[in-house]
């Protein structure tokens, strides 16, 4: 059994349960699981249980039903996978994922991703949002997001040199993305994990 966050709107606290309705570790559902804790949101909902603040039963109960949201994409796009509908390759996917998550300076773009799968800049949206129940550009913002949180959490890279490994055109450019996305700054955020 995993723990997951529950809020209970009757007592207004957060806390973590287990549930008979959540797979087993190496399971096939656990899979989708831990492709769901990757997503900004899983991020935000930890950072609420854990520092609750003003609003946060509100912040977690919405944060919680964008989690389900996202679940459900998966078990969608894994039924358009079995039923044949157009998509990636598993090798175009490892080539985007590798590319996203080792780049150094310049973040791919659409046209160089698509270079690397062999197809069109059009063909790959369609067929990466087909394949990942997302966007490519939602993917690649998330793990520009995730990179910059591990990043963050190393606490040796001055956020200048974090911008730019990422491929942000300044660290004030970085500092605003990155508050967008989190609600913090990405000092603050630094500050939360020393």
């Amino acid at each position: 059994m995993i723990a997951v966050a529950a809020a209970s709107s009757s007592t207004g606290c957060t806390r973590l349960q287990k549930s008979p309705l959540l797979p087993e570790p190496g399971s096939r559902l656990e899979g989708w699981l831990k492709a769901v804790r990757k997503r900004p949101s899983a991020e935000r909902l930890k950072q609420e249980v854990v520092a609750p603040g003003f609003g946060s039963d509100m912040a977690v109960e919405a944060l919680v039903q964008l989690m389900m949201v996202e679940v459900a994409r998966l078990f969608r796009r894994t039924r358009q996978q079995q039923a044949g509908q157009g998509g990636l390759a598993p090798w175009q996917l490892a080539r985007i994922e590798e590319a996203l998550r080792s780049s150094d300076g310049q973040w791919p773009t659409t046209q160089a991703l698509a270079s690397l799968c062999g197809i069109s800049r059009s063909h790959l949206s369609r067929s990466f949002a087909t394949t990942a129940g997302i966007a490519l550009s939602d993917h690649a913002s998330a793990i520009r997001l995730e990179r910059a949180q591990d990043m963050i959490r190393g606490g040796t890279l001055p956020m200048n040199r974090i911008a730019e490994t990422l491929g942000f055109a300044t660290a004030s450019t970085f500092s605003a993305a990155f508050r967008r996305a989190t609600g913090l700054t990405p000092r603050a955020f630094r500050r939360g994990f020393h």
